[in-house]
């Protein structure tokens, strides 16, 4: 434990910085994969269903998705 005591908190920032970049990539690697499955589950539903019907279940899904907001929302 001896040396200047800088030492330490340099590299314990150094692996945080390396951390949260691992972090970073694989929440941008995640969120491409699910952005990307739309497309593959869209093609497949439009198959069984019109474009309106799947634009009003996108709708209500997303509207369903919303609901918590309503809660913390403030109108003023």
């Amino acid at each position: 434990m001896g040396g200047h005591p800088g030492f330490l908190k340099i590299k314990m920032t150094a692996n945080r910085t390396r951390s949260s970049t691992v972090l970073g990539y694989g929440a941008c690697a995640l969120a491409g994969t699910l952005w990307g499955t739309g497309f593959y589950f869209a093609k497949i539903a439009l198959t069984a269903m019109g474009v309106g019907h799947m634009v009003f279940y996108r709708f209500v899904f997303a509207s369903i998705g919303m609901l918590p907001m309503l809660r913390f929302a403030k109108l003023t």
